[in-house]
């Protein structure tokens, strides 16, 4: 039995508004350095040691853009699903709220292999959970019905995975070196764009595969 069909405007504008929060609460992440004597108050120094705040800043937003990217390209093919799908864009949602919270850990300890771990851990939930929801979609050819939307979904959820593989690679790296288990997050997101295109194209179903199988459903 099919599971009743859910119009999601209200879903993209509830994610709209999560990720807008989100992405500005990042900035409250930097901590203003304290007010000290001198005719700049020692501002030069304090600034840079506010530079890991700084980069955490930077890297958190791109990775939240990212993510927006992901599910504004997934909504513009899925507009409407059921309550399985819903559920798990609820649960891409919540960790996107988390988003500053563990850039401020991150920001703070930089060197800390336990706040890597939190990032990365975070990163790796909300990189699962949209993976899901592609992979549920392409599950069910009444929500990705045409062969462009289905090849898409096969690209992004290849990307998941790769970028998921990367996050948590780096929660064992990190163990060892915080900076290069940084370093493979980038390394995850960038490459895996470029792989995940290619890798796609070999595991989409071929237009007639894909047609039969929406007549069937």
């Amino acid at each position: 039995m099919r599971r009743p069909i859910l119009e999601f405007g209200r879903l993209t504008n509830l994610a709209d508004g999560i990720f807008s929060v989100a992405m500005t609460f990042l900035a409250f992440t930097i901590q203003l350095p304290a007010v000290a004597d001198g005719p700049d108050g020692g501002l030069a120094g304090k600034l840079t040691a506010l530079l890991p705040q700084f980069l955490t800043l930077a890297l958190s937003f791109s990775f939240a853009a990212r993510c927006w990217v992901l599910h504004y390209r997934m909504h513009s093919v899925i507009v409407r699903g059921d309550g399985c799908l819903l559920t798990l864009n609820l649960c891409f949602l919540f960790g996107i709220i988390l988003v500053p919270f563990s850039a401020d850990v991150l920001g703070n300890f930089p060197l800390s292999p336990l706040s890597v771990t939190v990032y990365a851990a975070n990163s790796v939930f909300i990189m699962m959970t949209i993976g899901l929801m592609w992979g549920y979609a392409l599950a069910h050819p009444h929500i990705l019905g045409t062969h462009d939307a289905r090849q898409l979904g096969w690209f992004h959820l290849t990307f998941c995975i790769i970028a998921t593989c990367g996050f948590l690679v780096s929660i064992g790296v990190a163990q060892f070196s915080t900076w290069i288990a940084i370093a493979c997050w980038p390394a995850a997101m960038l490459p895996g764009h470029v792989l995940s295109r290619r890798l796609s194209l070999l595991l989409a179903p071929t237009r007639t595969t894909d047609e039969a199988a929406v007549r069937e459903a």
